[in-house]
């Protein structure tokens, strides 16, 4: 029997199931037993079916995937990447019956409520038509959490970027290694040996497990090698102006700051600001996260020493693609957690990634 003529009939007669239930098996519906599904499937891999995804898709209303996060424009655009990778996959696929409903929350004093405000919107909005939900999570916050849960209640397929609620029935989480990360950062930075003293971490959001975790491996690798530094981390201020003018503080009145290190892109550009206006370029170490114009440039300028890349890009398209795969294919992660690689970019090697930018 060819791949092309086997139908649903032919797999029921297989099977011993009613068609019903073949049809629920292959198309991951409810209403089955996950054993009956496996052995379904198990009969159709083996006889060679071939889901015909684009003619079942477009007998469909359209697949709805929802995206929240940040405006693109802050965080050193950082988000602009990330919706650039969701917005590539779509094209990719665009002969799917596929829509994004794209919502940004604003980067302010209450970024959170922002964000809660938007997926109140949504829930209330697409009432039992959304089928997915793309969320990168501004905090770990318990209102958020519970604000996902209520999405998930309905069957929304859920997949978060960067920070991670693993108590939650998601259906994937696409992050790097956060705590790799700050380890990576540290083994660069300390690696091009500044003299002994003290590196200023701009450590991020306390509630963000993403820049918590990039802190505790930063740390924990100077502490591991017992290298000569110790860390002074810098609170976190939204309004990027007043991060400024405190960091330029701390270096007016500390002699011992030999580094600079940010675990999140929107601090990168007032860190390297502070260090021109201290004159201090070129005689501290600095390190700032991800690659965008502006950080480009600092390097280029030699005002960054290197920039930690966390691949916001990739993070979109295979968050995208992952949740895609399930609500159109059937198809399952391989694994609830997805890892992105990270680089670090030097002058050097910056040309090999200037056509992310």
């Amino acid at each position: 029997m060819s791949k092309e003529r086997i139908t649903l009939k032919d797999l029921s007669k297989a099977s011993g199931y009613s068609i019903t239930s073949v049809h629920r098996a292959i198309s991951h519906k409810e209403g089955i037993s996950d054993s009956v599904r496996n052995e379904i499937l198990d009969i159709a891999d083996k006889m060679g079916y071939v889901l015909n995804y684009l003619a079942s898709s477009l007998k469909k209303d359209p697949i709805k995937i929802a995206l929240v996060m940040p405006t693109p424009t802050s965080y050193g655009n950082y988000y602009q990447y990330i919706l650039k990778g969701c917005q590539d996959l779509l094209q990719e696929v665009s002969v799917f019956n596929c829509r994004m409903i794209s919502r940004f929350s604003e980067i302010n004093g209450n970024d959170e409520k922002s964000q809660l405000d938007i997926l109140n919107n949504i829930y209330n909005e697409y009432q039992g038509t959304l089928d997915g939900l793309i969320v990168a999570p501004v905090k770990n916050t318990v209102a958020i959490k519970n604000s996902l849960g209520r999405f998930i209640a309905k069957k929304v397929s859920v997949l978060l970027i960067d920070n991670e609620f693993k108590d939650i029935k998601r259906l994937c989480c696409i992050s790097p290694n956060d705590q790799m990360t700050g380890q990576l950062g540290a083994e660069f930075l300390c690696g091009m040996q500044p003299k002994p003293g003290t590196i200023l971490v701009a450590k991020g959001d306390k509630e963000s497990l993403s820049h918590v975790y990039n802190l505790q491996g930063f740390s924990k690798y100077i502490k591991k090698y017992e290298l000569p530094y110790k860390i002074l981390e810098i609170d976190d201020d939204i309004n990027t102006t007043n991060f400024f003018k405190n960091t330029m503080s701390i270096l007016k009145k500390r002699t011992d700051i030999v580094a600079l290190y940010t675990v999140r892109a929107r601090n990168t550009i007032p860190l390297c600001q502070a260090a021109i206006k201290s004159n201090l370029v070129g005689k501290l170490k600095i390190v700032g996260s991800d690659l965008f114009p502006e950080s480009a440039k600092a390097l280029e300028d030699g005002i960054l020493n290197g920039i930690i890349y966390k691949n916001p890009y990739q993070k979109g398209y295979i968050g995208m693609k992952t949740i895609f795969d399930y609500l159109v294919k059937g198809e399952n992660p391989i694994s609830s957690t997805k890892k992105v690689q990270i680089s670090v970019i030097l002058k050097s090697n910056l040309r090999f990634f200037k056509d992310i930018i």
